[in-house]
Order: C-alpha cells, then structure tokens, then sequence
C-alpha cells in the first residue's frame, strides 16, 4: 500500500513527531505500507527532489505561497480560497497523478492539508484525515468573526463521503462531533499519538526549581497563563527557574515583556528533548485545547511530572494509568504556583513509566495504526 501524506519540517510540531515515527517504523520492518511525504516550501523556483531533512522519503514542492493574512482578509467563501491557492493544490494534483498513491494520508485541518484534500477529492484517490488539531478550536478567539466562520467553513469540509477519520483520543472525536460538525463520524478510529523511545531512555538529572514549558506561542496554547505563571514568580521571589521552548524565541516583544521571568529556548531534536524534559522538576501543559498532547506525556515518560488542562486529549491516558493526580485546572495562576513543589516531590514511578510505554510507547502505537491501514 502506496501512502501519500502532508509534511513539514518543523522542530516544535506534533504533526511531524507522529508522521516521522510511524515513517520510519515502516522502514524499519518488511512492511506492506510505503510511505511517501510532500512538503511544500516558499521558493521562488517550481520544482521537485527528494528531501534528506525527514526520515520520510518526501517530494519538496516549491513555489510562491500567498500571504494567508491576505487572502483571508479578501476571500469571502472556500471557493475565494481554492483560487488563491490553485498553484499549490494544482501542484498537489501533479503529485498524485505521478506518484498515484492507494490512499493519501491528511495530518491536520488547516490550508495545506485543505489544499492536498482538494486536490486528492479531484482525484477521486482515497482519503484518510488524521486530526491533529482543530482549526475552529484554533481560531475561536479571533476577533472578526466572518474569519472565524471562513476557517469552521474549511474544517467542515473535511466532512466528506468516504472520508476515514484518526482520532488521537475520545475527547478531541467528540469536541469535533459536536462543536465542528453536528454530526457523528461513523468511520473513525481512536489512537492516541506516540511517544519515542528516546524520552523512555532519559535519564533524570532534575532541579527541584526548574519548571518547563514546551508549546507553540498561541491563545489556544493559553500563553496567558504562562505569562501570568512567570510575572507571580517573580512576585514571589522567584523561587522557581522557568524555561520554555518555543517557536517564537526570539519574538521581542514577548522577550521584552519577560525579560528576566523566562529563560526561551529554540526547539530542538527528540534526544535534546528528552534531555530537556528530565532536567526539569515539572512540566506545564495549560492548553485551552488539544486534541491530544504530545509534550505532556513526553515528558512523564522521562519521568518528570507534567500538568495537564482537562481539555487535552492526553488526559484521558493519564486517568487511565493512575496519574489523575497531573489532570487539574488551570483557572488559578497562584493555586498551580502553590502546588507546582508538591507535585514535583511525587516522582513518576518506573512502573507508572512502562504503562504508559504499554499504552502509547511507539512500537505499540505503530502496530495499530499499520492494522489500520491494512485492514481495508
């Protein structure tokens, strides 16, 4: 079986962690799956190679991308958007028909995976979208809300007949069910997304201080806390040292507002990662929403104790492994700063580890999703 899927290259993205592991899972056996990336980059020149950046053979599409602010601000319909984007999904088209793939494989809801989706539905080739995100959850605290139903409009139709459905946990499944489509999704499947080998292997070197976030910089990440969780700190005395590694690191006003409360870092790799996670007393994960929550139990797996929201899909394996102890509510910045110690005494126990390695552990996540994809 021929599969074609969205990638990118970005360090801080749970997409490409999901993508990348399973990818490489299937080099490793004698599988029936061949897993082929497109990944498309801002060049000036339309062409196509291989790329060495993934562990994913990939095609590399370049071509001009339009200013996405722009055309939203100028698109009043999903067919305003087809036009801006006609090079890309045109290209898109170009792909399948040359690689002609069983099934193309979409990770996400947003324009690309839209673009490869309009380009896969002309094609009539199969499609399986694999939900890592909700770009109507995403985009609720825009301001405009004619944009805000133009990105609903682009999600719902992802709701189309044949369509298979990945979910990573029952909580992202039904906020999709009932807050995007209205709708039941019959042909869908829950699996929750994988965690490496390498966060199991860390070995911890903790500082009872040092308090870690690892997030995209955006409203539904609930970068407010964050900002409010660091200036208390520093209120306090700043007992404890927090670190976050995010994409927007070098963002000046971010750093200018927190100069001095927080120490930002630039994404990196699984192993750094891992290293990462392991130095840290504890990690927080205040999302809004996720549809699942790679950093939390990334970091458990290391052995460092991660505070997840009860709106994050992760959630439901930490209930389901005895950690219902790091699922709390993040509505008070002083209660999470008073019990951030407490929590940081309780170590995540080895055996607390391998159930979580037997619930999520990559090997056994790759298993069900190559019967998955082979089933049908």
């Amino acid at each position: 079986m021929k599969i074609l899927t969205n990638v990118h290259h970005r360090v801080l993205a749970g997409i490409n962690q999901v993508v990348s592991s399973f990818a490489s899972y299937t080099q490793r056996q004698s599988s029936p799956v061949e897993l082929v990336g497109v990944v498309l980059e801002s060049d000036s020149r339309i062409s196509s190679k291989n790329s060495k950046k993934s562990s994913i053979p990939c095609i590399t599409l370049r071509t001009p991308q339009p200013d996405f602010s722009d055309l939203l601000a100028r698109s009043e319909s999903l067919e305003d958007f087809a036009e801006g984007f006609r090079p890309i999904i045109e290209m898109y088209m170009d792909v399948i028909r040359t690689s002609r793939p069983d099934v193309v494989l979409l990770n996400g809801t947003y324009y690309l995976p839209w673009c490869l989706m309009t380009a896969a539905a002309a094609s009539k080739t199969p499609m399986i979208l694999h939900y890592h995100g909700s770009i109507t959850k995403e985009t609720e605290y825009w301001r405009e809300s004619e944009r805000r139903e133009l990105m609903r409009s682009m999600e719902r139709s992802f709701l189309r007949p044949g369509m298979r459905y990945i979910f990573p946990s029952a909580h992202a499944k039904q906020v999709v069910e009932e807050d995007v489509h209205g709708t039941p999704l019959p042909d869908s499947i829950i699996i929750p997304n994988p965690i490496p080998k390498q966060f199991f292997k860390a070995t911890s070197v903790k500082s009872k201080k040092n308090v870690g976030v690892v997030s995209r910089w955006a409203q539904i990440k609930n970068i407010d806390f964050v900002k409010k969780f660091a200036k208390l700190n520093a209120r306090r005395g700043a007992p404890l040292i927090i670190s976050a590694i995010t994409d927007l690191a070098n963002s000046a006003p971010i750093r200018q507002e927190l100069e001095g409360l927080v120490k930002f870092l630039r994404p990196r790799t699984n192993e750094r990662l891992a290293e990462f996670y392991a130095r840290m007393a504890i990690v927080l994960c205040p999302s809004h929403f996720e549809t699942y929550g790679n950093v939390a139990q990334e970091s458990v797996a290391t052995g460092t104790p991660a505070l997840v929201n009860r709106n994050m899909g992760v959630a439901e394996i930490f209930q389901r492994i005895g950690l219902d102890r790091l699922v709390v509510d993040f509505a008070s910045t002083a209660t999470i700063h008073d019990t951030v110690e407490d929590v940081a005494k309780q170590a995540i126990s080895n055996e607390e580890r391998r159930n979580l390695e037997n619930e999520a552990g990559a090997e056994a996540i790759h298993k069900r999703l190559m019967s998955y994809f082979t089933s049908r």
